[in-house]
């Protein structure tokens, strides 16, 4: 079954997400999907720089919770601009898996902490500051940071539910 993954181009301040840009990046690595030069939009997505890989991979994005996809679905990736136009900028990919995800900020932590499939991500201790483990999930998702990552998902609803849908073979 075919399922449509909206991806903002633009964050809700204006800045450019470059989540288009990153998911082709993956795409040209890992050799994912079929012909997918065709398929940019010049105008709207910055093909020089997936070509010269300029962009850090995006290997999976967060959907709300109630969102379907399971493996084996073919993932067409639709870019949603701030004025709503939305369009196709990526060859189909096969989700590989999907997982429940939670994040919460914490009290005692003073930081935002990740649960995905009902269990917390990571177990390591580092008191106020961020695990690696954690920030490589933000960087994987497409932010710098889990304070950024959460700074998103969390403007709506707090704590948030989601799921992460995955085309690469990455878990936590």
């Amino acid at each position: 079954m075919k399922r449509q993954i909206p991806i903002p181009t633009h964050h809700a301040n204006g800045e450019p997400t470059h989540w288009p840009e990153m998911i082709l990046t993956t795409c040209k690595r890992k050799g994912l999907g079929g012909d997918w030069i065709d398929i940019i939009r010049p105008d709207k997505i910055d093909q020089r720089g997936v070509c010269n890989e300029k962009y850090d991979l995006k290997i999976h994005h967060i959907v709300p919770a109630d969102f379907e996809c399971d493996p084996g679905d073919d993932i067409e990736f639709l870019a949603v601009t701030p004025e709503g136009e939305k369009f196709p900028f990526a060859p189909l990919v096969k989700c590989t898996s999907n997982q429940h995800l939670h994040i919460q900020y914490g009290i005692w932590t003073r930081r935002y902490r990740p649960w995905i499939d009902h269990s917390m991500l990571f177990s390591e201790l580092s008191g106020l500051r961020a695990t690696s483990k954690e920030l490589e999930f933000a960087k994987n998702e497409g932010f710098e940071s889990m304070e950024e990552l959460a700074n998103v998902h969390l403007a709506s609803m707090n704590p948030f539910r989601g799921r992460l849908i995955h085309w690469t073979n990455k878990l936590y």
